[in-house]
């Protein structure tokens, strides 16, 4: 059959369209909170935008929280929250698919809302929103951990602990709702219904990924990077040289503001007492100093506030130091903290550290048993145990730690640049849609 040569011309001129429109150029940060100084360093908006792409941010605060009383708490536990013309605070979900609609042509949305998590009640509608829209998604694992389990694995009272969580799911209608709407929507994901499925999933070969791949029977390509953690411990031995910086004689606490982290309200997550919390870790790293000569510093959390009080007894308060203290440290303290990677980096002794404080059976206890478990700790209770010289004189589990930096730090087949360098050289280098038909892109998580 003759083909028309301007029919011909025609199609060519609407492929070139539509692989213009393919194109990204903008990159749509989805938010729950405000985006302060810190995240915004964290996220390489600068970079990015050094790398002629457009960064937009879009915060959901007002829309997910209902309660005026929570969407204040949440605003002003922001430490330094920044401005500009490029956030968008949104009042309801209508001028949030207007946003989605005015961007999805040439844009991916990041979704810190949810990441690898499930989809609740509370942020259902965002994600049929991007549906709607046609909107491009991708979730960015920088920071994966051990997956905890149900029912802590060290503990003496276990049936009681699993009889006290049966109870309070089954007394509450949130839970047994929030749990059976999140059981519909990874059903209806699967499915292709409703909801999306994200174009890319930038990660290592952790649980989380391959569950979260797993049960929504994903063909999306998973592209490898490493930790941010590592990104900063690579920054900081570049600066130094790839010298390894001289030990000093500290002892550095992994401080994960367990009294009140702007995101416990949130995630309806109970803080630890503040005042038997500070009590019982004043003690421990009192003891500490004594048996070990060192000096406890604690690397404070980002979201920490400390501003207006001494909660560790005089004792030095860094922030945002955490890479180059560890470097330095002859010791760590931990409970559950990310930052737990750069001991791992640096092969530094630690001492895991139960929460004290917290109700019998918390999750956050769970987690800090999981996280010493995957690098060989048994960890430590404050409120239960006997101190001995013995806990703090342990050598790194080699096996075990060289584990833990290949399933959640350091992924193998990751090229040797940072996160957002490969975020942006991926997303530059060909439009979404091939990417995610790229043979050659396909990253095996079950590795």
């Amino acid at each position: 059959m003759h083909c028309d040569a301007s029919f011909l011309q025609k199609k060519k001129m609407i492929r070139s369209v539509h692989s213009a429109c393919d194109q990204i150029n903008t990159v749509v940060f989805l938010v729950p909170r405000p985006v302060s100084a810190f995240e915004e360093e964290k996220w390489c908006f600068s970079y990015l935008r050094s790398q002629g792409l457009s960064v937009k941010v879009i915060d959901l605060t007002k829309v997910l929280n209902r309660r005026s009383d929570l969407i204040d708490s949440v605003i002003n536990s922001v430490d330094q929250p920044i401005r500009g013309k490029f956030i968008y605070q949104v009042n309801s979900f209508q001028e949030f698919e207007s946003l989605v609609k005015m961007f999805s042509g040439n844009s991916i949305f990041i979704d810190y809302l949810v990441g690898l998590s499930v989809i609740s009640l509370r942020e259902e509608r965002v994600f049929r929103i991007l549906k709607i829209q046609k909107a491009r998604y991708a979730i960015i694992s920088s920071g994966a951990l051990p997956l905890a389990p149900q029912f802590p694995i060290h503990s003496n009272s276990r049936l009681g602990i699993c009889w006290s969580k049966i109870v309070k799911f089954v007394s509450n209608p949130i839970l047994i709702i929030n749990f059976s709407i999140s059981k519909i929507i990874i059903t209806l994901t699967r499915q292709r219904l409703i909801y999306p499925l994200p174009e890319i999933i930038f990660g290592g070969v952790s649980e989380v990924v391959c569950r979260f791949v797993e049960k929504r029977a994903l063909i999306t390509k998973v592209i490898p990077i490493n930790s941010s953690d590592f990104d900063a411990t690579a920054e900081l031995l570049r600066a130094s040289g790839n010298k390894m910086p001289d030990e000093q004689n500290i002892c550095v606490f992994l401080d994960e503001a367990v009294t009140h982290h702007s995101d416990f309200k949130m995630l309806n997550i109970e803080p630890a007492d503040p005042e038997k919390y500070y009590c019982e870790m004043n003690r421990f790293f009192d003891f500490v100093e004594k048996e070990t000569g060192l000096e406890v510093v604690v690397a404070a959390h980002p979201r920490a506030n400390y501003e207006s009080s001494d909660p560790f007894s005089g004792r030095r308060l860094i922030k945002g130091k955490t890479a180059e203290l560890v470097s330095k440290s002859k010791l760590v303290v931990a409970h559950m903290s990310t930052a737990l990677s750069f001991a791992v980096l640096f092969k530094k002794p630690v001492v895991s550290v139960k929460i004290p404080g917290l109700k019998a059976g918390s999750y956050l206890n769970s987690m800090v048993e999981t996280m010493a478990s995957a690098i060989g700790n048994i960890p430590v209770d404050l409120e239960q145990g006997v101190l001995t010289g013995s806990i703090l004189h342990m050598q790194p589990d080699e096996k075990k730690y060289a584990e833990y930096e290949r399933r959640y730090v350091k992924t193998l087949g990751a090229e040797e640049l940072t996160c957002w360098e490969i975020f942006a050289k991926t997303i530059k280098s060909k439009n979404v849609t091939e990417i995610s038909q790229s043979e050659n892109m396909v990253f095996d998580v079950n590795d």
